[in-house]
């Protein structure tokens, strides 16, 4: 079991993530993760480190838009063509069995 020389993060802090996330780990496990998680961290504050002060904010790498399609008016289906395959229906409604429980009344 090979020991993290790695600061940024503690086998105690691991644990207790492990705690929160309701997984079960063994102790190798939990000295991988902490080697693991401290090398990130460390990637991640060596990121932080570099000079960005003239370069733009990036959120979106590539060209976003919309495609529309044009809104056509088209006749719609009648009541009685919609309710014509219906296994049941009580006017110009599909009638369904309730699903709460009975119905009152």
């Amino acid at each position: 079991m090979a020991k993290s020389q790695n600061k940024s993060i503690t086998v105690d802090e691991v644990r207790h993530m492990a705690h929160l996330c309701r997984l079960q780990l063994s102790p190798e496990d939990i000295d991988r993760f902490t080697g693991e998680l401290g090398e990130i961290i460390d990637y991640v504050n060596q990121i932080q480190k570099l000079e960005t002060s003239g370069i733009d904010p990036t959120f979106q790498t590539a060209p976003l838009s919309n495609i529309f399609r044009k809104d056509v008016i088209k006749k719609s289906l009648s009541p009685e063509e919609v309710l014509s395959n219906a296994p049941d229906r009580e006017n110009d409604y599909f009638k369904m069995p309730p699903i709460m429980g009975k119905k009152n009344g």
